[in-house]
């Protein structure tokens, strides 16, 4: 079995594998990803084999021209912290793609781009800003506030340097991704915030000396920066959401509040937070790595951050997930709608897509294992 991996592999980097071959490797690659040993080919063949498909001009190809993100594939040669039978995994299911034909059914014509950085900033007069690839610079100035969108297209909130008055009324901005957006705000304390698609964050434009609480729904990304007065007591950051408040002081932490999901989770990256939930005042101190689980209980388990956080970083990241999981994400950020028997609800797939590709990745990948045929109608995707 050994050899005939790497006899396998050697013909996948050269575009030879008949279509048995394929089924074969296809089938080994989704046996690793469940997390089953597999059979590792020898490490200096298959490193001269994926050595090979690196040098390759389609191994650009697995992000547009215009993206600055790098690729999944390449940020995997730098990792050391990812298993050889993850890795075989996401430079598997990247060949496929890279090596397919393009279909020549209905998904070729009616192929549906990857979300985009865009969302709508709603200042406190209820003027809305739309917010896209267009125009940047200064938007807003107002009590001693500048709001500019820079040429990476991020929002910043910036104080005026002589401004440094005691603010008595706080006014409340929102920014809100629509399904197939994302953005990035940094808020006026230096706080960066990444929004996923289809969720919204509610601040202050500009925070008192004495708190600083936000209030947010769908997805977050925060990373917070410690802030202190003149008599050194941390003035601690609040996030609110419909079930959880969240209290920190210094950190970076990844918050779901979906309202498609049965619990909302709070990821800890590194620092310190404190969840309460709303539901039942109970409450837990998170240390790096833990993750609450927010519903009518609330429990801690060791996340797994590579796959929590990949979003922030432009990639889907499955392992062993089910059917409905994946298509919630994938509807959220493709802005479709989808639709499947009752019965297809326990598949489970392993699989790592970027998400600057369009939606037909995705249904290679769905449809790889030969259990399920993908149709694809304007918005609507249908699963049979």
């Amino acid at each position: 079995m050994k050899e005939d991996i790497q006899q396998i592999l050697e013909k996948y980097s050269q575009n030879a594998c008949t279509e048995e071959e394929l089924q074969r490797l296809e089938a080994w690659f989704l046996e690793t990803g469940r997390g089953k040993p597999g059979v590792l080919a020898n490490d200096a063949r298959l490193e001269r084999i994926l050595n090979r498909v690196r040098s390759s001009p389609r191994f650009d190809t697995l992000v547009s021209p215009s993206s600055t993100k790098p690729s999944r594939l390449k940020r995997l040669w730098a990792s050391t912290s990812i298993s050889a039978a993850l890795l075989l995994l996401g430079i598997g299911l990247a060949l496929y793609w890279l090596q397919s034909p393009m279909p020549t059914d209905e998904h070729a014509v009616v192929d549906i781009a990857a979300g985009e950085e865009k969302a709508i900033l709603t200042l406190a007069d209820g003027r809305k800003i739309t917010l896209d690839g267009s125009a940047q610079g200064t938007l807003v100035q107002e009590n001693g506030m500048t709001i500019q969108k820079n040429a990476d297209n991020i929002l910043t909130y910036t104080l005026q340097e002589t401004d440094d008055q005691e603010i008595n009324t706080l006014t409340y901005h929102t920014i809100e991704t629509p399904r197939g957006g994302e953005y990035q705000v940094v808020l006026s304390d230096g706080t960066i915030v990444w929004l996923n698609a289809e969720s919204s964050l509610t601040f202050p434009s500009r925070f008192s000396t004495s708190s600083r609480e936000v209030s947010m729904r769908g997805e977050a990304y925060f990373s917070v920066v410690r802030q202190e007065q003149t008599t050194g007591r941390h003035i601690p950051f609040i996030v609110d959401t419909d079930q959880q408040r969240i209290e920190v002081l210094g950190t970076e932490f990844n918050v779901n509040s979906y309202p498609d999901r049965s619990r909302q989770r709070t990821t800890l990256v590194e620092g310190s937070v404190r969840v309460i939930s709303r539901n039942n005042n109970q409450q837990m101190v998170l240390k790096p790595g833990q993750q609450a689980r927010i519903g009518s209980t609330m429990e801690i388990i060791q996340a797994d951050l590579e796959k929590e956080i990949a979003w922030k970083h432009g990639d889907f990241i499955f392992k062993n997930d089910q059917l409905p999981d994946i298509l919630q994400q994938v509807a959220r950020w493709y802005n479709i709608s989808v639709s499947y028997p009752e019965h297809l609800a326990e598949l489970r797939y392993s699989g790592m897509v970027s998400r600057q590709r369009s939606l037909s990745a995705i249904v290679a990948m769905l449809e790889s294992t030969g259990k399920i045929k993908v149709n694809i109608k304007e918005r609507r995707v249908m699963i049979e």
